[in-house]
């Protein structure tokens, strides 16, 4: 699975029915954003999604692959959760970590935060193993799995990013209408323990 910690890729939550129409929008869209020259293959991603729909699936729980037209990039969206009746995706995109610097992703990541606050609500990434990377922090009931690079909607996670300002492991920097989260150690990632008060069902049911 070319999606765990363990493997080079982006993560955006995007909101559809917004800026995206259909189901590949977003993938190509995310993938323009980062300067990779490829599209999706949306023939396959709809084979990929008939394929997941035939066992009784809904739209509210879609789930496909496809792979990119350069033949390197792979693609992937789960439709997971609602934010204000709408339906929120989360497209993950392979990268190369030799022509794609962390600190390239998390600028162009803060950008479509800020400039489309109504369309993306986050995007988290990693560079997977390295030299000098550490096992990953595992807690089974996480509120959040944070990756080296978070960048966060504050309107749309203020209760996360609230818990993580207090969170002695990680650093979150605020800046216009999004927060900026840091581990503070390079972990492949850091499970945060849930919050002991409820949160809503709509974040809930996201899958940062």
């Amino acid at each position: 699975m070319p999606f765990t910690p363990e493997d080079p890729h982006i993560n955006v939550a995007c909101v559809l029915g917004r800026m995206f129409w259909q189901l590949a929008d977003p993938l190509d869209w995310m993938a323009k954003q980062f300067g990779v020259e490829t599209t999706c293959d949306r023939q396959m991603l709809m084979e990929s999604l008939a394929t997941l729909r035939q066992g009784g699936a809904g739209i509210n729980k879609a789930y496909g692959e496809t792979v990119g037209s350069d033949n390197r990039t792979k693609f992937r969206i789960q439709v997971f959760g609602r934010c204000e009746g709408k339906l929120v995706a989360l497209c993950g995109m392979t990268i190369s970590r030799v022509r794609m610097p962390l600190r390239h992703i998390e600028e162009v990541a803060t950008t479509m935060c800020i400039m489309h606050p109504e369309g993306v609500l986050g995007a988290q990434a990693t560079h997977g193993w390295y030299d000098g990377a550490l096992d990953g922090i595992q807690n089974d009931d996480k509120l959040i799995r944070l990756l080296p690079v978070n960048v966060f909607n504050r309107a749309f996670f203020q209760e996360k990013v609230e818990v993580l300002e207090r969170t002695k492991n990680c650093k979150v920097t605020n800046a216009s209408t999004i927060a900026m989260v840091e581990l503070k150690k390079p972990w492949l990632f850091y499970d945060v323990p849930r919050l002991k008060k409820k949160i809503s069902k709509d974040q809930k049911a996201l899958p940062f």
